[in-house]
């Protein structure tokens, strides 16, 4: 029998190496994100650093990947809307807020009528 050459089977090996390595990562990600979803607002509450934390790590390690899939690209922008969301405000950690720890002005001037929540989830 002879041997048959498949001149883009290297090329296609590392494409699908690529797609395996961001997939997991994603569903790593998600299944990081469904742990916070997951925990009672006042156990969240006592560490929010660690969201923080869990974001930037994140970040850093879709954005050190060689090449970006449109699904890395939308999760950067989430984890972008998160840390802009919920502890960066102009200026104030909002994080910090929901800790009660320096307590400004700006803590309860935008957030003072949302109804108390019993979970995180509601902000995924």
């Amino acid at each position: 029998m002879e041997n048959i050459e498949f001149p883009y089977a290297d090329e296609l090996d590392a494409e699908m190496k690529n797609f395996e390595t961001t997939w997991t990562q994603l569903e790593e990600f998600r299944k990081g994100m469904k742990e916070f979803e997951d925990e009672d607002w006042i156990i969240f509450r006592a560490k929010p650093y660690r969201f923080e934390e869990f974001l930037l790590s994140w970040e850093e390690k879709f954005r050190a990947q060689p090449s970006k899939s449109d699904f890395i690209i939308r999760v950067l922008r989430d984890i972008e809307g998160y840390k802009v969301r919920y502890y960066i405000k102009d200026n104030a950690k909002l994080l910090d807020c929901i800790q009660l720890l320096n307590i400004t002005v700006e803590c309860f001037v935008d957030h003072h009528s949302q109804p108390e929540i019993s979970s995180w989830r509601h902000i995924f």
